[in-house]
């Protein structure tokens, strides 16, 4: 059910530069529980908040469409939603992948 709702959603990323400034975006991007790199994706602006205090280098939030983040989400990356909340969840890359 997750995944369904979020297929369709809007979802939020952190950026070190606000979008159109040069070579394309840099997302903020944590170690996963595994180890492996982890995109971190917030379902609503306000969730990005407490990382945007804890990783100020990322203060751009970029708001746009789940399906545009999951496309362009590089091949052995997971997500980690919501990170620095309550809410806060994790997809493996081969979660990640299935989502495809």
């Amino acid at each position: 059910r997750f995944e369904t709702e979020l297929a369709k959603a809007k979802a939020v990323i952190l950026l070190k530069e606000p979008p159109g400034q040069g070579g394309g975006i840099r997302p903020l991007v944590m170690d996963g529980a595994d180890g492996r790199p982890a995109l971190c994706v917030f379902t609503h602006q306000d969730r990005a908040v407490p990382m945007t205090q804890s990783q100020p280098d990322y203060s751009y939030a970029m708001d746009t469409e789940f399906s545009w983040i999951l496309s362009t989400t590089p091949p052995g990356f997971g997500m980690v939603f919501n990170a620095g909340t309550r809410f806060s969840t994790e997809v493996l890359p081969e979660g990640v992948d299935e989502m495809r």
